[in-house]
């Protein structure tokens, strides 16, 4: 209309925003559209590939349990070790997929926590693993520690880091969970004897899918919620590397202050 000098009635005006609404309205109408093809295909793909892990677990825990049943294996042969690995992979798939749960909708339960009782089930399911896997498996942790997280997450997010120091670890080597105090900080580390890392590679492990080694069971998703689990508490993960040893994942979390 300025270019070519024309007056713009009260009508042109109307007409005008009504093509504009119609316009927002369908490309928001498709926005919302594509938006939800794209969450039920990305929730498909996750239930598929949760799906599938669980299968593959259960199937090998089944062989073995029927294995043992024919009474040709004793209970201390490889395939009860199998049978107990299978069913130590369900339970640590289940763990993983109630913290991804809680994580998505927002629903932290955040409580006051004495670190040495939230770390007493941690300490006998992690010494069996590494009875298990030839290895050996130490806790320390200072007195009267005390912190403020969600004991779901938490647990989640330690249970992430030794299952990973156990995967990567060679046998009769040593993982080792150590926690204390600093500058009023709680720090829970998880040292591993993998190797070292490769250089430059610290920051990608917590991709998801990432995964580090040979061994490719699994979907390398556990570092990235534990990172994400620390990160709803207002604290990280980050991960030092102690080469030609292993390394050293370390969960970061505010200290509780102390009770009134």
């Amino acid at each position: 209309a300025i270019e070519l000098n024309a007056s713009i009635t009260v009508e042109d005006f109307r007409v005008f925003n009504r093509c504009l609404d119609e316009s927002i309205a369908e490309a928001v109408t498709e926005y919302g559209r594509r938006r939800e093809g794209v969450i039920v295909s990305e929730g498909t793909e996750r239930v598929a590939v949760l799906a599938h892990e669980l299968r593959n677990s259960l199937q090998t825990a089944m062989l073995a349990f029927s294995i043992l049943k024919r009474g040709s294996v004793g209970t201390d042969s490889s395939t009860a070790t199998l049978l107990n690995r299978s069913l130590t992979r369900l339970h640590d798939i289940l763990e993983r997929s109630l913290s991804e749960v809680k994580l998505e909708s927002g629903t932290l339960k955040i409580s006051h926590i004495a670190i040495a009782t939230l770390i007493e089930d941690i300490e006998i399911a992690s010494a069996l693993e590494a009875a298990n896997r030839r290895m050996t498996f130490t806790v320390m942790c200072e007195p009267n520690l005390q912190i403020d997280a969600d004991a779901l997450l938490l647990s989640g997010a330690l249970g992430n880091l030794i299952q990973n120091a156990f995967k990567f670890s060679k046998p009769n080597s040593r993982v080792s969970l150590t926690i204390h105090a600093k500058q009023g900080h709680i720090l829970f580390d998880v040292e591993d004897q993998c190797g070292g890392l490769p250089t430059g590679k610290g920051d990608e492990l917590f991709r998801l899918f990432e995964q580090r080694g040979e061994d490719r069971s699994g979907l390398g998703v556990g570092l990235a919620v534990a990172q994400t689990s620390a990160r709803a508490m207002k604290g990280d993960v980050r991960v030092r590397d102690l080469p030609p040893k292993g390394c050293i994942f370390t969960i970061d979390l505010p200290q509780a202050r102390p009770s009134t």
